[in-house]
């Protein structure tokens, strides 16, 4: 089931590739650790682990992924 959650401010919602080149920045300001988007895109979508499950927080106008929760 795919479902999006809408507030004032953010949507909630599963990951898009098209969110992958965000995670980066996130991921250096939130822990001060590197990782590039390869990683990210190996970690969720290329992992012989399976599918991933992941929700990131949006920021409308933007489309910038300002935060993320997940699993594989």
């Amino acid at each position: 089931m795919t479902r999006t959650i809408v507030n004032q401010n953010l949507d909630i919602r599963a990951l898009q590739e098209s969110d992958l080149p965000f995670l980066p920045d996130l991921y250096k300001t939130v822990f001060n650790v590197e990782k590039d988007e390869p990683y990210w895109r190996w970690k969720y979508y290329l992992n012989p682990a399976g599918e991933h499950m992941i929700k990131v927080a949006v920021e409308p106008d933007t489309k910038r992924v300002v935060g993320s929760v997940g699993t594989i």
